[in-house]
């Protein structure tokens, strides 16, 4: 990666002493620990070349050639810069670049270059020549994005140890992976035990108990862009085995659902059931509602008007999607493009899941993601900022744990029988696949 960046930096004045005080200055590690092929440190990890050691100390690590640390080494700059829409990749790369460069006298700079690794991702590559207490020498910046950061390797050294060690150097940052933080990797652990086996936050179902999530689609008038129509409301009923009724799926889900902290801010969305012979009665306040069970456990409302028994909602079982993987991108119902809009008014981009568990959300959590008690505006919005890692479902939520250590939950009922993915309600919201 390196190559051609160094013929272009034709310097020869280069005291070789300094190479290991500048990467020093630049925050390297001053614990010495024995080479290895990979180091593992707490964002990322990379390979160490054969023949290389390695000094580490928490985020700070210095490579360099054994024997050769006054010749050459490579360092990161700082911890990174998290990206998102108020730091573009330009931007971060100009902060790491200065951060680099600090206030040091600049003998010789050289344009950017961009290249790509053997994995296709795109480095942007600095060079200068830095005069240090009256000595200079060669520094090269390699900025790449990793798990939505922007993380930058400084490589100090003499020319002829460059090139000499190009191959080494060039290994060194293509064998750089992100990791997933430790809470992830936990919580990755905890997802290999079988979702199934867990305890239903509904209880086990016994005699005269139902438990389960059920929904209604009533249309109702409501005021819209062209006035008055009909439009379709989704409604949610969750029964317990103790005998508790719910209205309404809690924001952030089913999964670790504390009710009676619930309970207290929301009663009005309590209330009970009983069910015997293929029927149950709920109740909510003052009002009970008879329902009879069906095939397939639709809840039908029945009720008695002009002397005749009428049907009124159906509430249709909706089991949660525990352990399915999706592919496909989902966005807000109306939030796609209609064939024709070019100009972009009126969607907005959604979150795409990925066959092999992981995700990359840009901007529904933003819209659906619920406020938690108590968080403040800027908290919540730092919560919800754009980003990617692993999701899973379990218990009616969809969990999504990010590569930075974020952790978003989010309420998550499928509303089509034959397609579980073909929509869903997500806190309220109705998304759906592109339906174009």
């Amino acid at each position: 990666m390196m190559s051609s960046m160094v013929r272009l930096l034709n310097v020869r004045a280069i005291t070789v002493a300094m190479i290991a005080t500048v990467l020093f200055l630049f925050g390297c590690a001053t614990t010495l620990v024995a080479a290895q092929e990979q180091l593992d440190l707490p964002r990322y990890s990379l390979q160490v070349p054969a023949g290389w050691s390695s000094q580490v100390d928490g985020e700070r690590w210095m490579l360099y050639p054994s024997g050769g640390a006054n010749e050459l080494g490579i360092a990161p700059v700082g911890t990174g810069l998290q990206l998102g829409e108020t730091l573009t990749r330009a931007d971060a790369h100009r902060q790491l670049w200065a951060s680099a460069l600090s206030s040091r006298q600049v003998l010789q700079a050289n344009p950017t270059q961009q290249d790509k690794d053997d994995l296709g991702r795109q480095w942007t590559v600095d060079s200068a020549i830095i005069q240090e207490a009256g000595t200079p020498y060669l520094l090269l910046l390699s900025v790449v994005e990793l798990a939505g950061r922007a993380e930058g390797f400084l490589t100090v050294g003499t020319p002829s140890a460059l090139e000499r060690h190009q191959k080494s150097i060039d290994a060194v940052l293509n064998s750089v992976r992100p990791r997933e933080p430790a809470k992830t990797q936990a919580a990755r652990m905890r997802e290999k035990a079988p979702v199934f086996g867990r305890p239903s936050p509904l209880g086990t179902s016994g005699p005269g108990r139902l438990t389960g999530v059920w929904t209604a689609t009533t249309h109702e008038l409501r005021y819209g862009t062209t006035g008055l129509a009909n439009k379709p409301v989704v409604s949610e009923l969750i029964l317990f085995a103790d005998g508790t009724a719910l209205w309404g799926m809690p924001g952030e889900g089913l999964l670790g659902f504390d009710r009676t902290a619930y309970r207290a801010r929301w009663p009005e969305r309590w209330g009970a059931y009983t069910a015997r012979d293929k029927q149950v009665i709920v109740t909510r306040g003052k009002e009970e509602r008879l329902y009879a069970v069906l095939q397939d456990g639709v809840l039908e409302h029945r009720y008695i008007e002009g002397g005749k028994e009428r049907t009124g909602e159906r509430f249709i079982p909706r089991p949660s999607l525990d352990g399915v993987r999706l592919d496909s991108e989902v966005r807000r119902k109306d939030h796609w493009p209609a064939p024709g809009n070019a100009s972009g008014l009126g969607t907005l981009k959604g979150l795409s899941f990925s066959r092999d568990g992981t995700f990359h959300d840009d901007k529904l959590m933003w819209i659906v993601s619920p406020d938690r008690e108590g968080e403040s505006k800027e908290a919540h919005e730092a919560r919800v900022l754009p980003g990617q890692g692993h999701y899973r479902f379990e218990h009616w939520t969809l969990v999504l744990e990010y590569d930075d250590g974020r952790v978003n939950r989010v309420g998550f009922v499928a509303t089509d029988r034959e397609q579980p993915m073909k929509g869903a309600i997500l806190n309220g919201y109705p998304i759906e696949p592109n339906p174009y």
